[in-house]
């Protein structure tokens, strides 16, 4: 529920008013379930039910967030579908059993990629470690704005830069993913990356990736 900055129960929050958490757990041979249960008006009071049989026979979490605020009216929205399916694309192929579902349906972001390039970007030392680093770039069916997400080494947007990538007429995404952005998100010191000499680095060997793959697209449009 803190999530792993101890925060995540308040970050829920900023969607909605009322957050429940109904939860599963196993106890020797039987699987349990109870609900914890707060309201932003009083974060200090934590409702938490008795355990009752589970009507699932497995564990996990599922947190529910209701009366949602009015600056988050735009998830009902068709609009929305592309942002989300920018944001989690890389996540949700890399864990196909996660499910975003929206008023206007469940995102399938297989659906709105046209393409596709997975590009190893080598290794990094920063005091005395050496991090690996990945890029993966999606070209979308529908125009977006190029943005290159800073994720961690599940493909999770941890945060976004403006690397202004000059790319005309190719809409894409560019997905860096590194244990090093997961170690700089913990750090609280993401938000800098633009400041961050490795991040430097690796942002200019993202430029040449998608020099690289904005003339393989244009190719092979050509010979199409």
């Amino acid at each position: 529920l803190h999530g792993s900055e101890g925060r995540g129960r308040f970050k829920a929050f900023s969607l909605g008013r009322v957050v429940d958490w109904e939860v599963r757990c196993q106890d020797g041979k039987e699987f349990r379930q109870f609900k914890v249960a707060m309201l932003d008006n009083s974060l200090k009071q934590i409702q938490v039910s008795e355990p009752e049989p589970a009507k699932e026979k497995r564990t996990g979490v599922r947190c529910v967030i209701s009366e949602l605020h009015k600056a988050y009216e735009f998830l009902q929205s068709d609009n929305t579908v592309q942002e989300l399916s920018e944001i989690f694309a890389t996540y949700l192929k890399n864990y196909p059993d996660v499910q975003i579902v929206l008023p206007v349906g469940k995102l399938d972001v297989s659906v709105a990629i046209l393409s596709s390039k997975l590009i190893p970007l080598g290794t990094v030392e920063d005091e005395g470690t050496a991090y690996p680093f990945e890029l993966e770039i999606i070209e979308w069916k529908a125009p977006t704005d190029r943005i290159v997400y800073l994720c961690n080494e599940a493909g999770f947007p941890l945060s976004q830069t403006d690397a202004r990538l000059q790319a005309p007429g190719l809409n894409f995404s560019a997905y860096v993913k590194s244990p090093y952005i997961s170690k700089l998100s913990r750090d609280g010191v993401l938000g800098l990356a633009e400041m961050n000499t490795v991040l430097t680095t690796v942002l200019g060997k993202v430029k040449e990736a998608v020099k690289a793959f904005y003339r393989e697209r244009n190719a092979a449009k050509a010979q199409t």
